[in-house]
């Protein structure tokens, strides 16, 4: 068979291959045809003056707004655990000055001098409330991020105000420190001359 040309149906090959090709082709642009028509009404009705401004503005103005939303969710959220940590360690530092003085007194009774030491307490007093208008100050510079012409700079300006805080609170803190170094002197220093 494959000598005379013809297949078993009795037509020759080369008809069935033309054939074959011939539907190919007409699927082909029948796809074409189906893919580019909607594409091309698309494509005029996004490019026409009325639907090319309205669309694109709403789909940007949606999107920005969902930004702000987020935005002052996670500013609420990382406040609430800021103030939460920024309200334990003041309250520490000033649980152990209030706790430094009483020492202080019951060594003042026993005849040391804790001039030293009272005049870091009352720094220690200032330095926190320092602190706390600073941290004040921060936490309202962050709620105002969201609406800022420039977000990013005056999140930059919240987070160098919050950092002040920090390293007042840290001032505060070493401060006491050193009054309990120093208190801690005076006493050995009373019981050895007691001895």
């Amino acid at each position: 068979m494959l000598s005379t040309g013809l297949c078993r149906c009795g037509r020759k090959s080369w008809e069935m291959r033309e054939r074959t090709l011939v539907l190919k082709c007409a699927v082909a642009l029948s796809l074409v045809a189906a893919l580019a028509v909607p594409a091309s009404a698309l494509a005029a009705s996004l490019n026409g003056p009325a639907a090319k401004g309205s669309v694109a503005t709403t789909a940007q103005a949606a999107t920005r707004a969902a930004r702000r939303v987020r935005l002052r969710q996670r500013i609420v959220q990382v406040l609430q655990a800021r103030k939460i940590r920024f309200d334990a360690v003041s309250g520490r530092v000033a649980a152990r000055s209030q706790k430094l003085s009483t020492l202080a007194d019951s060594v003042e009774k026993a005849g040391g001098d804790v001039s030293g030491v009272r005049t870091s307490i009352g720094r220690v007093s200032d330095l926190l409330a320092r602190a706390s208008q600073q941290e004040a100050l921060a936490v309202a510079e962050f709620q105002e991020v969201p609406d800022a012409a420039h977000p990013r700079v005056a999140f930059a300006a919240a987070r160098v105000q919050a950092r002040a805080a920090v390293v007042t609170l840290n001032a505060a803190r070493v401060t006491l420190r050193n009054a309990v170094l120093n208190l801690r002197a005076v006493a050995t220093g009373l019981k050895a001359a007691s001895k």
